[in-house]
C-alpha cells in the first residue's frame, strides 16, 4: 500500500471519507483512527480510544476528561495549554506549529470532532495525557 501524497490528501479531504467517519492520519499518510458522526473515535482495531463532545470536551476510553477544542480548532489540555490546533482544511499541527497530521473533514464537519480525533489519536500518544 503506497501513502499519498500530502498535497493530494490536503486538496481533496473528501476523498478520505468514509460516510459521516472523520479519518485521522499522521505526517506520513498513515490511517491512526477514525471518529464516527457520535463523537465516538476509535484506533485502526475497532478500539474505542475516546470521545469528543458537542460543545468541544474530549475524553478519554477511560472517562475522563483530557482537553478542550474550541471553535477555532485550538486544542487544549485541562490546564488550558495549548497542545496543537486542527485547521479548517484539516491540517494538524502540534503546540510548536509542526504539521503532524491530518483529519478528512469537509465543510458539513464539526471542527470539534475533527480535533478532538487529533487529540486522541495524534496529540495525547506524544503528549502522554492518560
Amino acid at each position: 500500500m503506497y501513502a499519498m501524497p500530502a498535497y493530494y490528501r490536503l486538496s481533496s479531504p473528501d476523498s478520505l471519507r468514509e460516510g459521516a467517519i472523520v479519518n485521522v492520519y499522521d505526517s506520513n499518510g498513515h490511517k491512526l483512527g477514525q471518529v464516527n458522526e457520535y463523537g465516538t473515535a476509535s484506533d485502526n482495531y475497532g478500539h474505542k480510544v475516546g470521545d469528543v463532545g458537542d460543545d468541544g470536551t474530549v475524553i478519554d476510553g477511560f472517562g475522563r476528561k483530557v482537553g478542550d477544542v474550541s471553535e477555532d480548532g485550538t486544542i487544549t489540555d485541562n490546564d488550558e495549554g495549548k497542545l496543537g490546533n486542527v485547521s479548517e482544511d484539516g491540517t494538524v499541527t502540534d503546540s510548536n506549529d509542526r504539521r503532524i497530521g491530518n483529519v478528512s473533514i469537509s465543510m458539513n464537519d464539526n471542527i470539534y470532532q475533527a480535533g478532538g480525533a487529533a487529540l486522541l489519536l495524534l496529540l495525547k500518544p506524544k503528549q502522554q495525557l492518560a
